[in-house]
C-alpha cells in the first residue's frame, strides 16, 4: 500500500488467495485503476470527480462489499469479503500507509492510522503477524508485539524516521530495520530463535544496533531521552533481561558472559554500573560465579576487569 501525495493509496500488493494486485490512484490521492488477481476481485473501478467511485463491479468469491470515499480520494471503509482481504482501513487526516505487504494466511484485519501517517493499530490475522504497533510522535515505534510464525514483509513509510523496510527472517523474525532520520532505529538484526521481545524507544533515545545471538535475545530495552544503547551483543543463552539507559548515560558495549546473564543494567550519567544499583541483592560470591572475569569494587562501585 504505496499512497501518493499526502497520504494517499498508490499501489496494494497482497499476496495470495485474492488480494487486490493494483491500485494506481490519481492526482492528490484518488483511485485511477483497481486491477484485482484471481479469483473474486474487483473488475472495474472508475473514480468520478475529486477521487470518488463511479462504478463498482465485483466479480464473485471474496469482492469488496462496501467502498465508501471520503473528501479527497481517500477510502473510508473498505469491507472485503473471505479469505484474508482486509478488512477495514480507516485513514485519517495526512497520514495514510505507504507499504502493507501481508503474507499467506494472515492478512491485516484492521489498520487505523492516526494524523501524520502513523500507524495507530495493526491487528493482523492468524499465525503471528503483529498484534500492535502504536508509533510515538514523530515516527517512533511504542510497542511491537510480534506472535510466531508471520510477521510483516515489508513496511516502507515515508519521511521523518517512519520505518523503511521490515525483512522477516525464518519463523517470523526481523532481519533488518533500517529507519529513516532523526535518531530512529538504525538495524535490528536478530538470528535464530533471539528475537526481540519488546522495543519501547523514546524521544531522541534510539537504539543504535541490536545484534542478538541464538538463543539468548534481547527480553526488554526501554531507552531514555539521549541515553541511548550503542551496542548491545547478547552470548548464548546469556542474554540481557533488562536494559534501562539513563539520560547521558548510555550503554558502549555490553558482551553479556554464557549462563552467567545480566539481571538489571541501570547506568548512571558518565555510563558507569553502580555497583549497588546491579549487585547490591546479590551476594558477593553469586556475584563472582555469574562473572568470573570481573571483580567486584564497592569502593569504585563499577565492575572491574579481573586481568
Amino acid at each position: 500500500m504505496t499512497p501518493y501525495s499526502q497520504g494517499f493509496l498508490r499501489t496494494i500488493t497482497p499476496y495470495t488467495q485474492g488480494f487486490l494486485r493494483t491500485i494506481t490512484p490519481y492526482s492528490q490521492g484518488f483511485l485511477r485503476t483497481i486491477t484485482p488477481y484471481t479469483q473474486g476481485f474487483l473488475r472495474t473501478i472508475t473514480p468520478y470527480s475529486q477521487g470518488f467511485l463511479r462504478t463498482i463491479t465485483p466479480y464473485s468469491q471474496g469482492f469488496l462489499r462496501t467502498i465508501t470515499p471520503y473528501s479527497q480520494g481517500f477510502l473510508r471503509t473498505i469491507t472485503p469479503y473471505s479469505q484474508g482481504f482486509l478488512r477495514t482501513i480507516t485513514p485519517y487526516s495526512q497520514g495514510f500507509l505507504r507499504t502493507i505487504t501481508p503474507y499467506t494466511q494472515g492478512f491485516l484485519r484492521t489498520i487505523t492510522p492516526y494524523s501524520q501517517g502513523f500507524l495507530r493499530t495493526i491487528t493482523p490475522y492468524s499465525q503471528g503477524f503483529l498484534r500492535t504497533i502504536t508509533p510515538y510522535s514523530q515516527g517512533f515505534l511504542r510497542t511491537i508485539t510480534p506472535y510466531t510464525q508471520g510477521f510483516l514483509r515489508t513496511i516502507t513509510p515515508y519521511s521523518q524516521g517512519f520505518l523503511r523496510t521490515i525483512t522477516p527472517y525464518s519463523q517470523g523474525f526481523l532481519r533488518t530495520i533500517t529507519p529513516y532520520s532523526q535518531g530512529f532505529l538504525r538495524t535490528i538484526t536478530p538470528y535464530s530463535q533471539g528475537f526481540l521481545r519488546t522495543i519501547t524507544p523514546y524521544s531522541q533515545g534510539f537504539l543504535r544496533t541490536i545484534t542478538p545471538y541464538s538463543q539468548g535475545f534481547l527480553r526488554t530495552i526501554t531507552p531514555y531521552s539521549q541515553g541511548f544503547l550503542r551496542t548491545i551483543t547478547p552470548y548464548s543463552q546469556g542474554f540481557l533481561r533488562t536494559i534501562t539507559p539513563y539520560s547521558q548515560g548510555f550503554l558502549r558495549t555490553i558482551t553479556p558472559y554464557s549462563q552467567g546473564f545480566l539481571r538489571t543494567i541501570t547506568p548512571n550519567s558518565q555510563g558507569l554500573l553502580k555497583d549497588t544499583d546491579q549487585f547490591c541483592r546479590l551476594p558477593l560470591r553469586e556475584v563472582q560465579q555469574l562473572h568470573p572475569q570481573y571483580s567486584v569494587s564497592r569502593e569504585v562501585q563499577q565492575l572491574q576487569p579481573r586481568y
